[in-house]
């Protein structure tokens, strides 16, 4: 059975309300007593399944990204407060509690049907399971991390998580493009991991967009401060990035290729590291780089075979170009609504060529009076 001590900082470490001494207290323990990491392995499991959710609704998620872009104009420290105040809550932490002991009940009772079989359960030493969320073509997901944290997955998106994610760091993998609205935490930095770059943050929103086709990675600062570094060079330059400003890495070069000389914390021998504003003045429902989690698909001087492989992902489709110059157009608009013969619709007004749409596939031609 748990011992009194080891279950109360288990509970608290579920919770994430663990301090540094705690943390460190509880790994010994489980040191000293490696049967006993079966216990947290069991808890873990049920702490985020029942915790971790995710939902399709757009509306409410619609609503909950405006409320949290409505508090970008007042103070971060106001603004964190208000995002960590359920976990300060007794009802919300008397939950807790007693989930933990009802599943360390669970366990008990498990342990004892072994031991009347004369069966052990074998101690887990390392617990590394992992959950995924992902949004299909055409859809977008919703999810809430186990600290709270808020995840907005676009089409063709994954994200990815230890049970073991809310210890000393929390760390997600992502293959595409999500938005975070992370709950601060000073003693758990948050990590987003991508194919190129890793993002280190402690409370902010911001946008990341990394898909495994595309030759760049960008990411957008909303609010906050977020520390970006190179996935191949841990120990070299680090970029801070501002409200407002972006990031763009080049997959191609291996480099951070912004507008302006970066913030480093360490010096860099290369010119490699830029900064990349973005404007103030606009809504964050009218910049391209979130108005996706307002349902809104914004372009502005896109080539259309850029163009193309946005609207594959927004309407699920397949597009094939049979003209070269075609595929150099440029257009400039913004797609909510509209199916996809609709949208074609629309870009006809402004350049020549013709459709073909069979399932989801659609050919692209050049125009006959062209």
């Amino acid at each position: 059975m748990l011992n009194n001590k080891l279950a109360v900082l288990i509970t608290r470490h579920l919770a994430g309300e663990t301090s540094e001494e705690e943390q460190k207290e509880l790994f010994d323990l489980l040191k000293d007593q490696p049967d006993q990491q079966y216990f947290l392995d069991l808890l873990s499991n049920y702490w985020i399944s029942g915790k971790g959710t995710f939902a399709d609704d757009e509306t409410n998620s619609d609503e909950h990204f405006n409320h949290i872009l409505a508090l970008a104009d007042e103070t971060t420290s106001t603004n964190e407060e208000q995002i960590s105040a359920p976990k300060n809550n007794s009802s919300f932490r008397r939950k807790i509690y007693l989930w933990s002991a009802a599943a360390a009940a669970c366990a008990a009772v498990f342990l004892g049907i072994y031991k009347y079989s004369g069966k052990q359960p074998q101690p887990i030493v390392a617990v590394s399971h992992k959950n995924e969320v992902s949004a299909k073509s055409g859809a977008k997901s919703r999810l809430t991390l186990p600290d709270g944290t808020k995840v907005w997955l676009n089409a063709e998106s994954r994200i990815t998580y230890n049970s073991s994610f809310n210890s000393k760091f929390r760390e997600v993998e992502l293959e595409g493009e999500a938005f975070f609205d992370v709950v601060k935490n000073a003693q758990r930095p948050f990590i987003v991991h991508t194919s190129g770059i890793d993002i280190k943050v402690l409370g902010t929103a911001f946008n990341v967009k990394s898909y495994p086709k595309e030759s760049t990675i960008e990411a957008t600062l909303v609010r906050g401060l977020i520390e970006v570094i190179k996935k191949n060079e841990p120990t070299g330059p680090r970029v801070l990035l501002q409200p407002h400003e972006k990031l763009i890495f080049n997959k191609e070069r291996d480099s951070l290729k912004l507008t302006v000389p970066a913030n480093t914390i360490a010096k860099t021998s290369s010119q490699d590291i830029f900064i990349m504003p973005v404007s103030k003045s606009l809504p964050d429902s009218a910049m391209k780089e979130t108005s996706w989690v307002y349902n809104k698909l914004i372009f502005d001087g896109d080539r259309f075979q850029d163009l193309a492989v946005k609207m594959e992902r927004w309407f699920d489709v397949k597009i094939i170009f049979r003209s070269d110059r075609v595929m150099n157009y440029r257009f400039k608009g913004v797609f909510e609504n509209e199916t996809i013969e609709q949208a074609l619709n629309a870009l006809q007004l402004t350049a020549p060529f013709t459709y073909k749409i069979h399932d989801h596939e659609v050919e692209i031609y050049k125009s006959k009076s062209d």
